[in-house]
């Protein structure tokens, strides 16, 4: 699971417990100016087809964890319950999207949302 908050102009994904050693990775920065959108989308993010797993921990149906590459970018992926994932896009970044499983998805994505559209 993933906590998610707005810090100095900066979206900042903490990676919580041991999906910390899952992902190889215990916090995601990305200037807000770099954040298209988020959404509530678990169809997105219950897919069975991650990409290519350069780094993390992947079990197809099962959970997903880690940096993944397909045709269409990298991707950061922290996602047991797709029930509760949201999907943040981005520009200008190394990574094309970050999907990952949060506690209240509609309350992170309207923060972010909110966050971006203040900034525009």
């Amino acid at each position: 699971m993933v906590e998610i908050r707005i810090e100095d102009g900066t979206l900042v994904a903490d990676v919580l417990g041991s999906h910390q050693i899952f992902a190889l990775k215990g916090e995601l920065r990305v200037p807000l100016s770099h954040v298209k959108s988020a959404r509530h989308d678990p169809e997105h993010a219950d897919r069975f087809w991650h990409g290519l797993k350069m780094i993390g921990t992947d079990i197809p149906g099962v959970f997903a964890a880690g940096t993944f590459w397909s045709t269409d970018g990298w991707r950061f992926w922290d996602v047991r319950h797709a029930e509760n994932a949201i999907t943040i896009e981005l520009h200008d970044e190394r990574l094309a999207e970050i999907i990952v499983e949060v506690e209240s998805p509609g309350l992170a994505v309207e923060m972010i949302n909110e966050a971006v559209r203040h900034l525009r």
